[in-house]
């Protein structure tokens, strides 16, 4: 009886070793939670971070909607993820940007989930400064992040030969969509992947059983989607070259900076001569160079272990988008930025997971040595982001408190920050005065934004300008010093 208990003992022992293997990390659970920890930093909210905590720490929904609409552009195509916020603020009453950016932990804790089976993958994705610095930011990305694993590892299943299971499939598409409308545009982008991927299976039965379940959740989204475009969309008056568009955004997303020029100089750089008398030039192409030979090593890698035609899938995923996206810079004066192109980043970690390899025998020592170029330049940026601030966008933090400061000492102060004598996370205003030479001080975010009121403050000759903080300049008036209250 012994003997024969044996040989099933052992396949049970056998089994549990198999799926212990295709299981991944065994305790995957505690990366995203070092990940995120290490991400936190103190910088200050900026403007958009700062519009979204006022939305979430409204009253009741209508009160959030309403904010949503009274703050404009895109921001109504990100209510999904400002609701969620709305709900955490209310359940645990986190109103410090601590306890706000906290929020994202879940996202980041989800989008290890997907990848829990791919355990290279997932230590890339949380690694990556892309993530590592948008686990900081109080804005949608990280839920885009979230979704995008989902639809990524449903497409290596499908490139490795399984079936698509539909329901997944259209279910991942629609949470991508609900993060923001750019996750829609990436959505189409992975719903034309997957069809050249399997065709045959889209026309199959079960196929438009799911589609018609899901028909509906779509179509209510999609006209959604386009009541927010009447409310009026976010566009910018830039002339940036589509080519500066895409490799600045390409190399913010592989990157986000490497041993390079710094993220804000990528996004100010419009024009083809800016982008080569940038600083650090030299070091960011090579550092461009290292992360574009490792991604093609890892597409090349991944082909070879497809079971699907992988590479015009791919094409498909990273054109289809491309080309919207570039014409909107070109057409609708939508900034292209690395950031949009969020959805992306994770099938370029699974793509990479393939490159990393410790063999150091002869025809492995070369794609060892990339990867290990590849994790330098990232060890370079994600040491660049937590320490040194270098990323950091407005001090909104030090703006309002020295405005606050002189509020409580009766001195009459505007705060031209995403408009004039409007409530803004931290800041509650005085009624506004009939003219603006009635103040004694008026700080200023983004003066270019309010170059026609400024310009008579300035000609008038009764303020000094300077610098209050980052982001933020000053116009004092009658004796008011720039320090004075701290």
């Amino acid at each position: 009886m012994q003997s024969a208990m044996l040989p099933c003992t052992m396949c049970r022992g056998q089994k549990r070793a198999a799926e212990g293997n295709d299981g991944g990390i065994k305790y995957w659970w505690i990366l995203p939670f070092l990940s995120f920890f290490f991400s936190l930093n103190n910088q200050s909210f900026w403007i958009d971070e700062c519009c979204t905590a006022l939305c979430a720490m409204q009253q009741g929904m209508e009160g959030c909607w309403k904010k949503i609409c009274e703050i404009g552009g895109s921001d109504a195509q990100m209510a999904f993820y400002y609701y969620l916020l709305f709900l955490w603020h209310h359940l645990t009453g986190a109103e410090s940007e601590w306890m706000l950016r906290l929020f994202n932990i879940f996202w980041v804790f989800l989008s290890s989930w997907f990848f829990r089976k791919e355990p290279k993958a997932l230590v890339i994705l949380l690694i990556s400064p892309f993530f590592v610095y948008y686990s900081n930011e109080l804005r949608p990305y990280m839920l885009q992040i979230a979704a995008s694993c989902a639809v990524s590892m449903l497409f290596w299943q499908v490139s490795r030969g399984e079936p698509v299971k539909f329901h997944v499939f259209f279910g991942s598409l629609f949470f991508l969509c609900l993060t923001s409308l750019t996750g829609v545009v990436w959505a189409l982008g992975f719903a034309a992947a997957f069809m050249v991927m399997a065709f045959r299976q889209f026309g199959g039965r079960r196929f438009r059983r799911a589609l018609l379940w899901w028909i509906f959740p779509f179509s209510g989204l999609g006209a959604y989607y386009l009541y927010t475009l009447f409310l009026g969309a976010r566009a910018v008056s830039i002339s940036s070259s589509w080519i500066v568009n895409a490799c600045a955004s390409m190399y913010e997303l592989s990157g986000l900076a490497g041993m390079g020029p710094s993220r804000l100089e990528l996004r100010m750089c419009m024009t083809p001569d800016a982008l080569w008398n940038m600083n650090g030039l030299g070091a960011g192409m090579i550092s461009g160079a290292i992360l574009l030979a490792g991604s093609a090593c890892g597409i090349i890698l991944w082909n070879k272990r497809a079971e699907r035609p992988l590479v015009p899938a791919l094409l498909v995923l990273i054109l289809l988008p491309g080309a919207v996206f570039l014409y909107g810079t070109e057409m609708m004066d939508f900034r292209f930025s690395g950031r949009h192109c969020a959805p992306l980043l994770p099938v370029l970690c699974l793509a990479w997971s393939l490159v990393a390899s410790w063999d150091w025998s002869f025809p492995r020592i070369a794609q060892t040595i990339l990867f290990l170029l590849m994790m330098i330049v990232w060890a370079v940026s994600d040491i660049r982001i937590r320490c040194n601030d270098l990323y950091g966008r407005e001090d909104f933090r030090s703006a309002v408190s020295y405005c606050k400061l002189l509020q409580s000492s009766h001195v009459d102060i505007l705060l031209l920050c995403n408009g004039a004598g409007k409530e803004f996370y931290g800041w509650i205003p005085g009624p506004l005065k009939d003219k603006w030479s009635d103040y004694k001080v008026i700080v200023v975010s983004r003066p270019s934004d309010y170059a026609a009121f400024l310009q008579p403050i300035e000609s008038s000759g009764k303020y000094e300008r300077s610098e209050l903080c980052r982001g933020f300049v000053i116009y004092r008036r009658g004796g008011i010093s720039q320090r004075e209250g701290y």
